[in-house]
């Protein structure tokens, strides 16, 4: 059974729960639960399907510190027994969505951020006089 298939099925019976993937010597985590862990630890996301891997055992003890601290349901699926729950912890109070929500735009402004700075180093580069000019309409919008 593919990953993606059996976080399918779990996202149907636990929609606010973070799914961690023990892979051997490397932790995955997948899809919207990503903003998540980009909100609490600004680690960087990969991938189209916005995959956060970690190949650090050591982090992961860590890693479910700052979920519980910050009150969020989580699982640790274990691959190589059949996706069996390693471990797990469910709060009355859960903080998911309040966190997601925030991580999500936390991490488009900063996407958002990277792409200005690579734009106004690209002018910076080639064209000063140009990104003099960008600089003063901006400052003319901001100040009126």
């Amino acid at each position: 059974m593919s990953v993606f298939h059996v976080l399918k099925i779990a996202r149907k019976l636990h929609p606010n729960t973070v799914f961690i993937i023990d892979d051997y010597d490397k932790y995955y985590i997948y899809d919207k639960d990503c903003y998540i862990i980009y909100k609490i630890f600004n680690f960087d996301i990969h991938g189209n399907k916005n995959i956060f891997i970690t190949n650090r055992i050591k982090y992961l003890p860590y890693l479910l510190n700052k979920l519980n601290e910050e009150k969020i349901d989580y699982k640790v699926l274990c691959k190589r027994h059949g996706y069996d729950i390693n471990s797990e912890h469910h709060f009355l109070d859960n903080n998911y969505c309040k966190v997601l929500k925030n991580g999500k735009l936390r991490y488009q402004r900063t996407k958002r951020l990277n792409q200005i700075y690579c734009k106004l180093n690209y002018f910076l580069k080639n064209d000063s006089k140009e990104l003099v000019e960008i600089l003063n309409e901006i400052e003319g919008i901001v100040y009126v």
